[in-house]
C-alpha cells in the first residue's frame, strides 16, 4: 500500500477532529510532506476521484488472533503465573477493554476492569477528569490492596502508572521506572527518548553500560528509532512506551504486561524498584503565549544566549545550565512556546523556569534592529 489515514475524535477537544497520514511503512508522514497536504487540502486543489474510482471499506480478517499470537510470543506466560499479579486497569472505554482482560487471564493476573465498555461519547477526557480519573484509580488500588493500577488512554497507545502505595508516578518517573527495568537484563541495550526527557535516566542508564540517544520530541522520530538496531527500549515521556522486540509503535496493552513481566523477574514491585533504583525528578513546564510571528525571532535570540555551559540544538533550543537545563521550544499547532527545566529541586527547577519564561517575553518584544545587532555582532572574528 501507498500509505493510510486514521481519522478520530481528538483527545484533547471535542470540537476538533484529528487526521493522522502514514507512509508505507506505518510512520507519520514528515513535516514538509504534512504541510503540503494541508496546503493543497485548504486550497481545494486536488482533482475529485469519480464514483467509480472511490473504493471500498475493508476489514482484515483475524487481526485480533494475529495480535494475540504476536503478544503470547514475547511474553513468558510461566514467570507472571507464579507472582500471581492482582492489578487494577481502567480502559478509559477503549476497544483494548475488548482484548486485553482474556490476555491478563492467560497470564494468570488477576485483573480489576474500569470503564470496560466502548464508548464514542467518552473519547475526549479534559485534564481534570484525566486526574480525577488517576485519583479514583489510585484510590481503588488501595483500598483492593492490588499490586498496581494502570490507566490506558482512549487510543490503547499510552500508559499511566500507579504504584501499590497507591502514588501516581508522573510520567518522567515512569519513563525512567520502564527504561531501568528493561536495562536490569544486563545487555548493552540502546534506549531512547526526547531532548526534552529528564537527565536523570540517562545518567542512571549510562552508569549501567547503556547507549542512551535523545530524539526530537515528535513520535515520527521515536517512531524511527525505535526501527533501529539494538534499540531496546523507547519512550516519549507522557506515557508512551515502545518494546521494540514486539512491535515498533506505541501499545499500552502490551507495556502492561511486559513492565509486570519484569517486575515479576525481578521480584519486586513499582514502590520498591524505584526506592531501590531511582532518585528524585525535578522537571517542570509552562505553556508561554508566542503569536506565530513572533516564534522565530524568539528561537533566535535564544540560540544567541549567552548564559550556560552549551547549547543544543537537536529540537528547540536546550540551555544546559550549572544545575540543570531549560528547552525552549514553539507549539507546531498553537500560538505558545513550550519550556521545559530540570534542576537538582524543584525550587531551582521552577526558578529556571520562571527566569526563562520572562526572557520569551522580553525576546518577543525586541526589535529586529536587536536581532540584527546580534547576529552582526556574531559575524565579527573573534579573539
Amino acid at each position: 500500500e501507498g500509505g493510510g489515514v486514521h481519522i478520530r475524535l481528538s483527545p484533547f477537544d471535542a470540537r476538533q477532529v484529528d487526521i493522522r497520514i502514514f507512509d508505507r511503512d506505518g510512520n507519520d508522514v514528515s513535516v514538509s510532506k504534512e504541510k503540503a497536504i494541508e496546503q493543497l487540502f485548504m486550497r481545494e486543489d486536488f482533482k475529485r476521484a469519480s464514483v467509480q474510482d472511490v473504493g471500498e471499506l475493508s476489514v482484515p480478517p483475524r487481526v485480533q488472533e494475529y495480535y494475540r499470537t504476536g503478544f503470547m510470543k514475547n511474553i513468558d506466560p510461566s514467570v507472571l503465573k507464579r507472582r500471581k499479579f492482582k492489578v487494577v486497569i481502567d480502559y478509559s472505554h477503549s476497544a483494548a477493554s475488548q482484548i486485553m482482560p482474556d490476555l491478563l487471564g492467560e497470564l494468570g493476573v488477576e485483573s480489576v476492569a474500569l470503564n470496560a465498555h466502548t464508548s464514542t461519547t467518552h473519547v475526549t477526557r479534559t485534564e481534570a477528569e484525566f486526574h480525577r480519573s488517576l485519583n479514583e484509580l489510585s484510590n481503588i488500588v488501595t483500598t483492593l490492596k492490588a499490586d498496581a493500577g494502570f490507566l490506558l488512554d482512549n487510543g490503547a497507545e499510552k500508559l499511566f502508572m500507579v504504584n501499590e502505595e497507591g502514588k501516581v508516578l508522573s510520567t518522567e518517573e515512569a519513563l525512567v521506572l520502564v527504561g531501568l527495568l528493561v536495562l536490569q537484563g544486563g545487555k548493552q541495550d540502546v534506549i531512547a527518548y526526547p531532548v526534552r526527557g529528564t537527565s536523570v535516566l540517562e545518567q542512571l542508564a549510562t552508569k549501567k553500560g547503556a547507549t542512551v540517544v535523545r530524539t526530537p520530541i515528535n513520535p515520527r522520530h521515536l517512531l524511527d528509532y525505535a526501527r533501529r538496531p539494538n534499540v531496546s527500549f523507547v519512550g516519549d515521556a507522557e506515557g508512551g512506551f515502545i518494546f521494540p522486540k514486539f512491535q515498533p509503535a506505541f501499545d499500552a496493552m502490551y507495556a502492561v504486561a511486559h513492565i509486570l513481566e519484569m517486575l515479576a523477574r525481578n521480584n519486586t514491585s513499582l514502590a520498591q524498584f524505584w526506592a531501590n533504583n531511582a532518585q528524585p525528578i525535578h522537571v517542570v513546564h509552562k505553556r508561554v503565549p508566542c503569536p506565530w510571528g513572533k516564534k522565530g525571532q524568539v528561537m533566535r535570540l535564544a540560540q544567541n544566549i549567552d548564559e550556560g555551559e552549551r547549547l543544543e540544538l537537536l529540537d528547540g533550543v536546550k540551555i544546559h545550565l550549572p544545575e540543570g537545563w531549560v528547552l525552549v521550544l514553539p507549539d507546531g499547532s498553537e500560538a505558545y512556546c513550550h519550556l521545559w527545566a530540570e534542576a537538582r529541586t524543584e525550587k531551582g527547577a521552577k526558578d529556571y523556569l520562571e527566569r526563562y519564561a520572562a526572557k520569551v517575553l522580553d525576546w518577543q518584544r525586541s526589535s529586529e534592529d536587536g536581532i540584527e545587532k546580534i547576529k552582526d555582532e556574531d559575524s565579527l572574528p573573534r579573539a
